[in-house]
């Protein structure tokens, strides 16, 4: 119970505007927490503030004359924005203008074409299918147990290249 007193004497302390009741010195005097609390608390009442207090309604005017400055310099940053971008838009509209209407009646000029190729895959297809031939005619069948030479292998290799690039043909 003397936590909830002790509660109870701390805000009482805390309201008290310099007049002390008569309780409060009562309790004061069996705790020794809340006489420091209370001493504590009448030596900071006693200090002055080093600056001095503002008015409130100064405080007002000069928060009401920052939120009218506030305003004005959004006024004028939007003004100063949208005429930016109107005249971007104009310029914009006049040129694309200028640029249709450039003396449609001038002739172009007629330009020269070159020959025209046409590219086949027909005769590269001829001649990997005539290389494939003859690289098959002239292998000879292998043994199994002999090891394969160098030009072996080179026909071998060639070969497979071939079989790939008819398949991507």
């Amino acid at each position: 119970m003397k936590k909830l007193d002790c509660a109870d004497m701390a805000l009482k302390i805390l309201e008290s505007n310099g007049v002390i009741a008569p309780e409060i010195t009562e309790h004061c005097h069996e705790c020794p927490e809340c006489r420091a609390l209370l001493k504590d608390w009448e030596f900071l009442s006693k200090i002055e503030p080093d600056t001095p207090l503002v008015p409130i309604t100064l405080e007002k005017a000069i928060i009401g004359q920052s939120a009218k400055l506030r305003t004005q310099s959004r006024r004028t940053f939007r003004v100063r924005h949208i005429s930016q971008y109107a005249a971007l838009a104009a310029a914009l509209c006049i040129g694309f203008i200028l640029l249709f209407n450039l003396n449609p009646d001038t002739p172009r000029l007629a330009v020269p074409s070159g020959p025209s190729y046409q590219w086949s895959w027909a005769p590269i297809e001829n001649a990997l299918i005539d290389l494939q031939n003859e690289l098959e005619n002239s292998s000879q069948p292998r043994d199994s147990s002999k090891i394969a030479s160098y030009d072996e292998l080179n026909i071998d290799i060639i070969l497979n290249e071939i079989n790939y690039y008819e398949v991507i043909l």
